[in-house]
Protein backbone atom coordinates (compact mmCIF):
# COMPACT_ATOMS: atom_id res chain seq x y z
CA UNK A 1 0.00 0.00 0.00
CA UNK A 2 1.36 3.41 -1.01
CA UNK A 3 1.04 6.08 1.64
CA UNK A 4 -0.11 9.44 0.25
CA UNK A 5 1.21 12.70 1.58
CA UNK A 6 -1.73 14.40 3.35
CA UNK A 7 -0.51 17.79 2.16
CA UNK A 8 -0.72 18.84 -1.47
CA UNK A 9 -0.16 22.08 -3.34
CA UNK A 10 -3.38 23.79 -4.39
CA UNK A 11 -1.90 24.09 -7.88
CA UNK A 12 -2.04 20.26 -8.07
CA UNK A 13 -5.80 20.22 -7.52
CA UNK A 14 -7.96 20.17 -10.64
CA UNK A 15 -10.93 22.51 -10.24
CA UNK A 16 -14.41 21.15 -10.95
CA UNK A 17 -17.53 23.09 -11.83
CA UNK A 18 -19.87 23.57 -8.89
CA UNK A 19 -23.55 22.72 -9.39
CA UNK A 20 -25.76 24.87 -7.19
CA UNK A 21 -29.07 24.18 -5.50
CA UNK A 22 -29.30 27.72 -4.11
CA UNK A 23 -26.61 29.89 -5.67
CA UNK A 24 -24.17 30.93 -4.15
CA UNK A 25 -25.11 29.42 -0.78
CA UNK A 26 -25.90 25.71 -1.15
CA UNK A 27 -24.13 23.45 -3.66
CA UNK A 28 -25.63 20.12 -4.72
CA UNK A 29 -24.28 17.01 -3.01
CA UNK A 30 -22.40 18.89 -0.31
CA UNK A 31 -23.00 19.29 3.39
CA UNK A 32 -24.26 22.75 4.27
CA UNK A 33 -24.24 24.15 7.79
CA UNK A 34 -26.41 27.09 8.84
CA UNK A 35 -24.80 28.90 11.75
CA UNK A 36 -25.83 31.95 13.71
CA UNK A 37 -27.31 33.36 16.89
CA UNK A 38 -30.59 31.98 18.26
CA UNK A 39 -33.79 33.41 16.81
CA UNK A 40 -32.42 34.47 13.42
CA UNK A 41 -34.52 31.95 11.48
CA UNK A 42 -31.95 29.28 10.64
CA UNK A 43 -34.39 26.42 11.29
CA UNK A 44 -37.15 28.16 9.35
CA UNK A 45 -34.84 28.79 6.36
CA UNK A 46 -33.56 25.19 6.41
CA UNK A 47 -37.10 23.78 6.56
CA UNK A 48 -38.29 26.18 3.84
CA UNK A 49 -35.52 24.97 1.51
CA UNK A 50 -36.14 21.31 2.46
CA UNK A 51 -39.87 21.75 1.80
CA UNK A 52 -39.26 23.45 -1.56
CA UNK A 53 -37.03 20.60 -2.70
CA UNK A 54 -39.30 17.92 -1.21
CA UNK A 55 -42.33 19.06 -3.18
CA UNK A 56 -40.66 20.97 -6.02
CA UNK A 57 -41.15 24.69 -5.65
CA UNK A 58 -39.56 28.05 -5.12
CA UNK A 59 -36.50 28.87 -3.05
CA UNK A 60 -36.34 32.15 -1.11
CA UNK A 61 -34.76 33.88 -4.14
CA UNK A 62 -37.73 32.76 -6.32
CA UNK A 63 -35.57 30.17 -8.10
CA UNK A 64 -37.64 27.10 -9.05
CA UNK A 65 -36.30 23.69 -8.03
CA UNK A 66 -37.38 20.24 -9.16
CA UNK A 67 -38.85 17.81 -6.66
CA UNK A 68 -36.14 15.79 -4.98
CA UNK A 69 -35.12 13.86 -1.91
CA UNK A 70 -33.97 15.65 1.23
CA UNK A 71 -32.06 14.58 4.31
CA UNK A 72 -32.73 17.10 7.08
CA UNK A 73 -30.39 16.85 10.06
CA UNK A 74 -31.29 18.88 13.13
CA UNK A 75 -28.79 18.31 15.92
CA UNK A 76 -30.19 21.04 18.20
CA UNK A 77 -33.91 21.32 17.44
CA UNK A 78 -36.61 19.23 19.02
CA UNK A 79 -38.66 17.54 16.28
CA UNK A 80 -41.97 18.05 18.07
CA UNK A 81 -41.27 21.63 19.18
CA UNK A 82 -39.45 23.15 16.20
CA UNK A 83 -39.20 20.91 13.15
CA UNK A 84 -42.75 19.54 12.84
CA UNK A 85 -44.54 22.86 13.59
CA UNK A 86 -42.29 24.69 11.10
CA UNK A 87 -43.05 22.34 8.18
CA UNK A 88 -46.67 23.50 7.55
CA UNK A 89 -45.67 27.17 7.70
CA UNK A 90 -43.21 26.42 4.92
CA UNK A 91 -46.08 25.05 2.80
CA UNK A 92 -44.59 21.58 3.12
CA UNK A 93 -46.64 18.48 2.71
CA UNK A 94 -47.16 16.75 6.03
CA UNK A 95 -45.24 13.84 4.55
CA UNK A 96 -42.04 15.47 3.38
CA UNK A 97 -39.48 13.47 1.46
CA UNK A 98 -37.36 13.69 4.60
CA UNK A 99 -36.31 10.19 5.60
CA UNK A 100 -34.67 10.97 8.94
CA UNK A 101 -34.18 13.71 11.46
CA UNK A 102 -31.55 13.66 14.19
CA UNK A 103 -32.99 15.68 17.02
CA UNK A 104 -30.32 15.21 19.63
CA UNK A 105 -26.58 14.85 19.80
CA UNK A 106 -27.09 12.35 22.64
CA UNK A 107 -26.69 8.86 21.21
CA UNK A 108 -25.84 10.29 17.78
CA UNK A 109 -23.61 7.30 16.96
CA UNK A 110 -26.51 4.85 17.02
CA UNK A 111 -28.73 7.41 15.25
CA UNK A 112 -26.19 7.75 12.46
CA UNK A 113 -25.92 3.97 12.14
CA UNK A 114 -29.72 3.70 11.81
CA UNK A 115 -29.73 6.72 9.50
CA UNK A 116 -27.16 5.39 7.08
CA UNK A 117 -29.10 2.13 6.89
CA UNK A 118 -32.25 4.14 6.15
CA UNK A 119 -30.52 6.20 3.45
CA UNK A 120 -29.12 3.05 1.81
CA UNK A 121 -32.61 1.51 1.73
CA UNK A 122 -34.12 4.76 0.45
Amino acid sequence: MVKRDPFIELSEVEAREVRWLFRPFIPFSMITILEGDPGLGKSFLAMHIAAAVSRGGLLPNEQRVDRGKVVYLAAEDDAAYTTRPTAPSCAARSTLNVPLIFTSCEGIGSSIDRGTEGIAAW
